[in-house]
């Protein structure tokens, strides 16, 4: 299992490009951690979980920042 880190300052459509990216490279299992000052990165990430059949695991605050779990459930398609 690997852990891959998006540090952004990006908002949505950046962040998920990124995301995306990460995503056709990954295993099952592997965690994505998504750092960003982006107010709805929780709630957006948690659709895109849902719509996408992967884990949304967790969201904390870490120094005026979201930082956002995610566990990749399949393989990009």
């Amino acid at each position: 299992m690997s852990e891959y880190v998006i540090d952004s300052n990006d908002v949505c459509s950046m962040v998920l490009v990124k995301l995306l990216r990460i995503w056709r490279n990954a295993s099952p299992g592997d965690i994505v951690v998504v750092r960003t000052p982006w107010e709805g990165a929780a709630s957006e990430l948690g659709k895109w979980c849902t719509e996408t059949g992967n884990t949304f695991l967790s969201v904390q605050r870490e120094g005026g920042r979201y930082v956002v779990r995610l566990r990749l459930e399949g393989k990009f398609t």
